[in-house]
């Protein structure tokens, strides 16, 4: 059987090789590890034109939106605040676009940190622009540089809930979350501060596709499937992550007009996870 294709987004950043420095396409060599480990054979996509997105979404076999800086504040109607990094306005857009068509195109994807970010942009939420001002506290990210960990409370009827358990510990290190929730998503996972950790979309609204959507706790990836004949794992060291449903078509932000979340949740039985 052919190794699914499995594109990761990834950074355009001055990088040096040799006596050359120029702005090139990278990314953390440990989602490209965990792809290949878990059979599939990875891509890096770097932020392309609009017109080239419907072909990506087309030709991938499920995609991994993974962590980064943060969003443009203006994508879900806010003013920049001054703990938010300068926006990369070119990555935004295309990662955005490319979430977009993979959720009217019914393909798989994953999004990790930055990718639930946009995961919940894209479905009309905002977010908190710095956390340790919103709550008076760091523990989301008390080092500049090192992951952190902090426990979550899990709801019992997610699957993340009957594989862990009411609790968890999970690595962290984000200054920014979830405020309001974005249509069709659900809150799954929460920090002692109630800042939300995992968004599955809410059961009753999905289609009935096969379309499997998973988002981590935080930051790591420990599996997901990418179609509903084709199963594969991506790992790190810790943090499992959820299955859920199907999200329905996309909306579109215009201007700063955004999509209320649904005011109830019905709590439905999630896929099974399937470990290789």
């Amino acid at each position: 059987m052919a190794r699914p294709l499995i594109g990761i987004t990834g950074y355009l950043e001055p990088a040096r090789w040799a006596d050359f420095v120029r702005e090139a396409v990278i990314s953390p060599v440990t989602y490209t590890r965990a792809v290949e480990r878990s059979g599939g054979t990875p891509v890096i996509l770097p932020p392309v034109p609009l017109d080239c997105v419907p072909r990506l979404a087309e030709g991938l076999n499920g995609i991994v939106f993974s962590c980064g800086p943060d969003l443009d504040p203006r994508l879900y109607g806010a003013m920049q605040h001054e703990q938010t990094s300068p926006p990369d306005r070119r990555r935004d857009t295309f990662e955005l676009a490319l979430m977009r068509a993979a959720i009217d195109a019914g393909r798989p994807f994953l999004a990790v940190c930055r990718g639930m970010q946009a995961l919940n942009v894209v479905r009309g939420g905002t977010l908190i622009q710095h956390l340790p001002e919103a709550l008076g506290h760091d523990r989301h990210a008390p080092d500049p540089v090192k992951m952190a960990v902090h426990d979550v409370q899990l709801s019992a009827g997610s699957k993340i809930g009957q594989m862990l358990g009411g609790h968890a510990s999970v690595p962290t290190r984000h200054h920014q979350g979830v405020q309001r929730l974005g249509s069709g998503l659900l809150a799954v996972a929460w920090a002692d501060d109630q800042v939300v950790e995992a968004v599955p979309p809410v059961p009753e609204t999905a289609a009935p596709s096969a379309l499997k959507v998973m988002v981590s706790l935080d930051t790591f990836v420990v599996a997901t499937e990418l179609t509903s004949t084709t199963s594969f794992r991506l790992e790190s060291t810790v943090t499992p992550v959820i299955w859920t449903e199907a999200l329905p078509k996309s909306p579109r932000l215009c201007g700063t007009k955004t999509v209320d979340p649904p005011s109830t949740a019905v709590a439905v039985p999630e896929p099974s996870l399937l470990m290789l």
